[in-house]
């Protein structure tokens, strides 16, 4: 049987995993606070404009999101996770099946990926044509965020292979996500709604 874990020995394993150094990490974190200052900034003018709620209630959920996201890239939740949930599954007996839990994870955190996004969709489908970047670009976070936090280790591995002048593919989708949604916060800067 192996002996438990202390929260210390989780705390200093994760921290040892946690951020990345490479230039287009640092520069999708960089990116993320910019288009976090420019969703707040797009936010606090829909709500001088008395926009409609559904609007500022978008924009207020990418703000957020993009927060998470932006955190997460330094900090890396996911091998917080990883490094929690390692030792339950060898005390527990299951580590042998970890891959089965795993795809039972990507499969729920997939559905509620689908239903959050169809949640968003909704709540903005009458704005859609003046978020439209936006909402693409948010699509192409998700879909990102779900392959980085489910570890599909083989389309991790294909994104992670191919790099061109140091940057590696998921960070350039990543990045493009980001851009989106930036470009339209900034779009609108100088009208209310639209």
């Amino acid at each position: 049987m192996i002996s438990s874990v202390s929260v210390a020995d989780v705390f200093y394993a994760w921290m040892a995993r946690a951020g990345d150094a490479d230039i287009s990490s640092i520069v999708n974190t960089v990116l993320y606070g910019i288009a976090v200052f420019a969703a707040a900034c797009r936010w606090r003018r829909l709500c001088n404009f008395t926009a409609p709620r559904a609007e500022r209630n978008y924009w207020l959920i990418l703000l957020f999101i993009l927060l998470a996201l932006g955190l997460n890239k330094q900090l890396d939740f996911q091998v917080l996770l990883v490094e929690i949930a390692r030792p339950m599954a060898m005390q527990g007996g299951w580590y042998s099946s970890r891959r089965l839990v795993q795809a039972f994870f990507a499969l729920v955190l997939t559905g509620a990926a689908v239903l959050f996004t169809a949640f968003v969709v909704i709540l903005i489908r009458k704005y859609w044509k003046m978020n439209k970047l936006s909402l693409l670009g948010f699509l192409i976070l998700f879909i990102y965020f779900i392959v980085e936090v489910t570890s599909l280790s083989h389309l991790e591995e294909g994104l992670e292979a191919y790099k061109k002048w140091g940057i590696r593919l998921s960070d350039l989708i990543e990045m493009a996500g980001i851009i989106l949604i930036l470009v339209n916060a900034v779009k609108y800067r100088k009208k209310g709604t639209g």
